[in-house]
């Protein structure tokens, strides 16, 4: 069976084996910024930050050499179970090496603790 590679340079190369590799690159903002270089990842909301239900927290923006104005960026919370909030993801912005969004929260009384999420992103 092929195996499908992701090159940043070339982008999937189809190489004899089995399997489908992407490079996988996780980080952590700060100051709601970060620089993560990946294909996908997950990226840890480093700032500390309360969402009270039906309010959107700060903008994010994240600086990755792999995206172009035209990608499709997927964005997934992965929630605590301990988690009162209902964290719902925006993305704002795409442009050339960046792009940027919001957490909002869809939740009728319990606060999102920016802080307490992991997002898995793909940039297609």
């Amino acid at each position: 069976m092929p195996k499908a590679s992701y090159i940043a340079a070339k982008g999937l190369v189809i190489t004899p084996g089995a399997g489908l590799d992407i490079e996988k690159v996780n980080g952590t903002t700060s100051s709601d910024v970060a620089t993560i270089n990946g294909t996908c990842g997950v990226i840890t909301i480093g700032d500390t930050q309360t969402i009270t239900p039906g309010d959107i927290g700060n903008e994010q923006t994240i600086t990755n050499n792999r995206v172009k104005a035209n990608s499709v960026i997927i964005l997934k919370v992965l929630v605590d179970a301990a988690a009162t909030g209902l964290p719902c993801l925006t993305t704002l912005e795409i442009a050339d090496s960046s792009f940027k969004f919001v957490i909002g929260n869809a939740h009728a009384s319990g606060d999102v603790t920016a802080q307490d999420l992991k997002l898995s992103y793909l940039i297609v």
